[in-house]
């Protein structure tokens, strides 16, 4: 279940870097001297207000591989933590408080990236999505339904009429996980599915796409894409009821989101294609630009994913 997300990772008199040691991964040292990585977009005297981690794309010519981890803080400032080339996917929070993060690497590895030394938890399968459950285990969703501990072994098998939706990923919230169903017949659902019982119930359904669902920090809400982009749903998770459809006619946006994360139980942190980041207001759809990032921006974060406190 996520919890509120505006915490600092660890403290230097600069930016923060947790480093992950030679593992096919390529690695940026940040000093505090300096006090910027290589794809930073913004001067800062001190640690950031962290909203959340991030894949973010390199868009310079410089010595970051082209989709890295990034920290973004409150001003969408975009800052190189622990520098790991990613294939594909979204970084997803792990364990029952939030306190790490993972992602699956170049090599096609899980690894932990909030760990003081490189830890690979598994090799990430192609046609698969992950993340951990309130014990702090990996767990394998597969495209057909099958639900795999990390070691392997089958916990659920969700009957669904299709393929899991890979670029949607997976949101866990004590038993429950939210995903997304590419549907036979064509269109897509956003449904929970319950890790103990293998039942699984469609929430919301339509002819276009719709996904990334993410959970509100106490359970209760689902915050997702609308059809084709062009929203922002907030659904009642207990009756699956839209209770709010945000959309934009800001000009300085597209109107075109991605990626929604919770910052905390009341604002939902979202990506624009301009590219642009902003946060909305749950209850009132109100949406605050936080950063429209220009076309000469070195970084840009995309496919974002909360920081909580590391363990000590």
């Amino acid at each position: 279940m996520r919890r509120s997300r505006r915490r600092i990772v660890g403290q230097t008199a600069g930016v923060v870097v947790r480093r992950l040691a030679p593992l096919a991964v390529a690695v940026a040292v940040t000093s505090a001297a300096s006090g910027l990585a290589a794809c930073s977009s913004a001067e800062s005297d001190g640690p950031p207000d962290v909203h959340f981690l991030a894949q973010c794309l390199n868009l310079s010519d410089t010595p970051m591989p082209p989709s890295v981890v990034c920290r973004v803080d409150g001003e969408g400032n975009v800052e190189s933590t622990t520098s790991i080339e990613l294939t594909s996917g979204q970084p997803f929070v792990t364990g029952p408080d939030n306190s790490h993060v993972a992602a699956v690497d170049a090599g096609g590895n899980i690894v932990d990236l909030m760990a003081d030394e490189p830890v690979v938890l598994a090799a990430a399968r192609p046609d698969a999505v992950y993340g951990f459950d309130r014990d702090g285990d990996l767990v394998e969703l597969r495209e057909n339904g099958e639900l795999h501990a990390g070691a392997g072994g089958l916990l659920a098998t969700f009957a669904i009429d299709g393929n899991v939706d890979l670029r949607s990923g997976i949101d866990i919230a004590g038993t429950s996980l939210a995903f997304t169903v590419a549907l036979d017949g064509g269109g897509f659902a956003v449904v929970i599915g319950d890790m103990t019982t293998g039942t699984v119930r469609e929430v919301l359904r339509s002819d276009r796409y719709i996904g990334q669902a993410r959970w509100s920090p106490d359970g209760t809400w689902l915050a997702l894409v609308g059809p084709d982009f062009r929203s922002v749903q907030v659904l009642d998770a207990g009756d699956g009821h839209l209770v709010r459809e945000i959309t934009s006619t800001d000009p300085r946006l597209s109107g075109r989101f991605n990626s929604p994360s919770w910052i905390d139980a009341q604002t939902i942190a979202v990506l624009d294609a301009v590219p642009a980041l902003v946060e909305v207001d749950r209850d009132t759809g109100h949406i605050t630009v936080v950063r429209v990032y220009a076309p000469d921006a070195a970084a840009v974060p995309a496919l974002p994913v909360a920081v909580s406190q590391p363990p000590t």
